[in-house]
């Protein structure tokens, strides 16, 4: 493949299963010309004339490194083309993208404390997707009760104390673990305000990855907050163990996720209810570049036979354009050993990893990490876990990231495998911003 810029005769050529091919087009300019397609049906259905149909082209640089195209077929059918060129030395490569625009993928891990909430925009389409939501009781700023009755500090003790609950030592002349002191250091996100502050009122396809409280409190008020198209459920017949101890709050979230779940795959109010496993093909999940890993029959027979709410747990993984996001939820190692079995050539060289169970030995699994070497893990840890997580990631990880740590994380990935991350707080982060994408 090739393109030509020279003047007003801009080429694109290229090779396929017809043979040779050249499309003219404009910098910031509509040109005419065919389009080099000749094995579409004619003025009748069946026939193939075998000829290139009228077209116009235009391009534009929106970066120095990226073109966008967008070609029009003007003839007996209309149609439309859009392509993104991205050049790196002498070597390029094609993503589908918006006329004008910069294709991106931003991943938030928002920082709910014990639980999970990650949001996904996929910039290029308008389309947002929410992973589970947890919103307890602790989620408002300044609560401080976790911290030891009787128990103070000053200002200056703050380096100490982060230091301590980062190692996991206890404070030695205080004589006490805390048992979750970055609650009071650093303040836990309210899920929701999260989304209205970045002026999202609508999610595309919520995803709740299993029964599991720390997974779907809050669900309510999200669903009375924000517009939710589709909705992703497993089938299952958990019950919380503690249902009857559980707040009324509490109650009302797994209620309603009770209610969708039974309703079936169909519709629940104006949402569209969906339960894809391993395989399953959805509208504009390819699109999105989306696939569902795990689970299976099997592994949803298995759970349930063995109550085990954490054995449903979906594994997902986006690709897009060179970049691979694996979000594993709470899968433990018995699921692992099936992805890691079944989906070798999907795990390998993973850039950003949610790593499963809050970063526990119970969802660490050395075969699959050890396929996925990826270039950034976050841990969702929750309370008094953050001492307990798998120091693993740090072996097979370049960077790792903890939202107990770090607080919320953001990620912003482009097709070409550029990475930038910020963090809501910097604590011993040491990685350049955007590695070199030949990792992928």
């Amino acid at each position: 493949m090739r393109l030509s810029f020279e003047g007003d005769q801009d080429t694109w050529e290229y090779t396929n299963g017809q043979g040779e091919n050249v499309l003219r087009f404009g910098i910031g300019r509509l040109v005419s010309g065919r389009f080099p397609q000749r094995n579409r049906f004619g003025e009748q259905i069946g026939s193939i004339p075998g000829i290139e149909y009228d077209c116009m082209a235009s391009a534009a640089w929106i970066d120095e490194q990226t073109l966008n195209m967008e070609v029009y077929v003007t003839d007996i059918y209309l149609g439309r083309l859009r392509t993104s060129f991205a050049f790196k030395t002498e070597t390029h490569e094609m993503f589908p993208g918006e006329k004008g625009e910069r294709r991106m993928l931003r991943i938030h891990f928002v920082n709910v404390g014990h639980g999970d909430c990650c949001l996904i925009e996929f910039l290029h389409t308008g389309r947002n997707y929410m992973i589970d939501i947890n919103m307890t009781a602790g989620t408002k700023r300044g609560r401080d009760r976790d911290v030891p009755e009787g128990f103070s500090f000053s200002p200056s003790d703050v380096p100490e104390l982060i230091a301590t609950y980062k190692t996991g030592i206890e404070k030695a002349e205080k004589d006490v673990r805390l048992q979750d002191p970055l609650k009071h250091l650093i303040p836990r996100q309210n899920a929701i305000e999260y989304l209205r502050e970045r002026k999202i009122e609508s999610i595309f396809r919520f995803v709740s990855t299993h029964p599991h409280m720390d997974h779907l409190r809050g669900l309510a008020d999200l669903m009375e907050s924000v517009r939710i198209a589709n909705f992703w459920i497993l089938p299952n017949a958990f019950v919380p163990a503690n249902y009857d101890v559980l707040s009324d709050s509490a109650k009302r979230d797994w209620n309603l996720y009770a209610a969708i779940r039974d309703c079936g795959q169909g519709q629940f109010g104006r949402m569209q209810i969906e339960s894809p496993t391993e395989g399953t093909a959805l509208p504009l999940l390819d699109e999105d570049g989306i696939r569902v890993l795990a689970p299976n029959d099997d592994l949803l027979r298995t759970a349930a036979a063995g109550g085990d709410e954490n054995g449903i747990s979906y594994v997902l993984l986006i690709q897009y354009g060179r970049c691979k996001i694996l979000l594993g939820a709470d899968a433990l190692n018995s699921t692992w050993d099936y992805v890691a079995e079944r989906h070798k050539d999907a795990l390998r060289k993973v850039t950003v990893l949610k790593t499963s169970h809050h970063g526990l030995v119970s969802g660490c699994h050395a075969a699959a990490l050890g396929l996925m070497s990826p270039r950034y893990a976050v841990i969702t840890a929750g309370q008094k876990q953050y001492s307990k997580v798998s120091r693993e990631y740090d072996t097979f990880c370049d960077v790792v990231f903890s939202t107990a740590w770090h607080g919320n994380v953001v990620f912003e990935c482009d097709p070409n495998g550029h990475v930038k991350w910020e963090t809501q707080y910097e604590h011993d982060v040491e990685s350049d911003q955007s590695p070199s994408p030949d990792k992928q």
